[in-house]
């Protein structure tokens, strides 16, 4: 029995691991995605940022504002490029980086992404996936296997030190003595009860039943915190799309329809496009944020199929 718990804790263990592993390449996946995604729309920022510094330097030719101004939108152009060349790398980072997990290690290889990434931001029902997930995590299972292994070396441990065997016994005999015969072979409790084993065991087991009270606090605290990050990033997600964007799209409409009445210049119509931009980038960010937390909530809540 000590050994088939032991062998269902490594079952356990490695079912654990292959959630983990699930949820690493879902991440790396998003990442790929979202990195790609991330540089173009840098580059639409520095097509951006450098109209502006053009428009600026005009602007200051014909007196209109200072040399300062000027120099505040070349170096917003510079560092655009510097963060669009930062962005290019990170991209292909996190695309080697899926490579490699999915076992391509081809540099010559490429993997098409889909940017349909987001998950559905619906209502989950927090109480019930933790209930499962507490009684049947793998990861939790196989502690409770540990110590079910551990119970048994310290029931074992109480009588394995007799250490009854049968033999035969070939030095006595009636006429010459090497008459062969069986017998029993045994230790006398006289000075050793195998304390020192028995304690051992009562060590271990004590171990076992904190490490798996451990687990599951563990794992709750998992489950309660993807579940918050989740719910938190869905909330920003949905104010992002229904009320921020629509409000800067309209903002970059009243300023292009001022343009269009001699109002403002094209340099605020530029201004507002840049905190669209802005926004979007923030957006990327937060798909990011959000695919990450919706893949440690699955992993948090994986469980086994059935518990033997």
């Amino acid at each position: 029995k000590q050994a088939q718990a032991q062998a269902q804790a490594t079952q356990y263990q490695l079912m654990q691991s292959g959630f983990t592993l699930i949820r690493d390449t879902r991440v790396a996946y998003a990442q790929a995605v979202i990195a790609a995604e991330k540089r173009e729309r840098l580059k639409q920022g520095l097509q951006l940022n450098q109209t502006i510094a053009s428009l600026t330097n005009t602007r200051e030719q014909l007196g209109d504002i200072s040399a300062q101004e000027t120099l505040l939108a070349q170096n917003e152009a510079l560092l655009a490029a510097r963060d669009l060349q930062l962005a290019d790398m990170d991209a292909q980072l996190a695309q080697t980086q899926l490579m490699h997990m999915l076992g391509w290690m081809d540099g010559h290889k490429t993997l098409s992404l889909s940017e349909q990434l987001i998950p559905a931001c619906s209502a989950v029902d927090i109480a019930q996936l933790k209930s499962v997930a507490l009684s049947s995590r793998p990861d939790i299972l196989a502690a409770e296997a540990t110590m079910a292994a551990a119970k048994e070396k310290h029931s074992l441990s109480k009588f394995n030190w007799l250490g009854p065997s049968v033999i035969a016994d070939a030095t006595s005999g009636q006429t010459n003595g090497h008459v062969l015969a069986p017998a029993i072979r045994m230790n006398l409790p006289l000075f050793n009860q195998n304390q020192g084993q028995i304690q051992r065991a009562d060590a271990e087991l004590a171990k076992a039943q904190q490490d798996a009270e451990a687990v599951k606090l563990k794992a709750s605290l998992e489950i309660n915190t993807a579940h918050l990050k989740y719910q938190r990033d869905c909330q920003e997600w949905q104010q992002l799309h229904t009320q921020l964007q629509p409000n800067v799209r309209q903002t970059i409409q009243y300023a292009e329809s001022a343009y269009r009445d001699g109002e403002i210049a094209y340099l605020n119509v530029l201004e507002s496009s840049k905190r669209f931009i802005s926004l979007q980038l923030r957006e990327t960010q937060l798909k990011a944020d959000l695919i990450s937390n919706w893949s440690d909530l699955m992993r948090s809540t994986s469980h086994a199929a059935t518990r033997p």
